[in-house]
């Protein structure tokens, strides 16, 4: 069994029904490893230490690249490099769930579950599980910021309108009309659109953030 060369994408479930045809864990780190041979090659000029992803005990850069998709919310696309064999194979498998993808669908995907799914977890050691997070919350700070970037465009459909986690939404006090307002627990907290908040327009504070 081989991986996908690099003119051909690995779909995520591709990768996982190959998972769960290779029974022997040796089969399976060969697997990943041949998959972070055919991802494409990184350009030198993308090798900067603004791409690196801090965290990792290997090197490895990561380079995004958003393209606007209209109503639908940008799209990112991702190339990256490390230089340890099974990182690279790490990489495959996270473009293969987040590359090409819409921001918004970025941080709704739960990678961590695929991972455990796969049963990575309990078969890298500590130092690449962390880096595997570590590359996890770099790309979900990049879809953060790619829409905060959207939302500060004159007119956008957007409008700071954003799904920051992190983040807690400012809340006021609303009175619920109808019989018996005037009794206690005739208050509730409703969410108020977090416009008025500069840190949702924020792609610095929200990368900071690393959501």
């Amino acid at each position: 069994m081989t991986a996908a060369s690099p003119d051909t994408v690995t779909t995520l479930d591709e990768i996982v029904d190959n998972f769960s045809l290779l029974e022997d864990w040796d089969d399976r780190y060969r697997y990943v490893i041949e998959l972070g041979r055919a991802l494409s090659p990184l350009a030198a000029g993308d090798r900067t230490e603004a791409n690196k992803v801090q965290g990792c005990a290997s090197q490895v850069w990561l380079a995004t690249t958003v393209h606007p998709n209209g109503q639908g919310g940008p799209v990112l696309t991702f190339s990256g490099d490390s230089d340890a064999h099974i990182v690279r194979g790490l990489i495959a498998i996270l473009f293969a769930m987040f590359s090409g993808k819409q921001a918004r669908a970025i941080l709704s995907t739960d990678a961590i579950a695929v991972f455990e799914r796969l049963g990575l977890r309990e078969h890298l050691t500590p130092q690449r599980s962390n880096g595997f997070r570590s590359m996890v919350e770099r790309i979900r700070a990049d879809a953060q910021a790619a829409l905060a970037t959207v939302a500060m465009e004159p007119g956008s459909a957007f409008a700071c309108h954003l799904p920051v986690a992190s983040i807690e939404p400012p809340k006021e006090r609303k009175r619920l009309l109808g019989p018996g307002d005037n009794l206690p627990g005739a208050f509730q907290f409703v969410e108020l659109p977090p416009a008025n908040d500069a840190r949702y327009c924020d792609a610095a504070y929200l990368r900071r953030r690393r959501c």
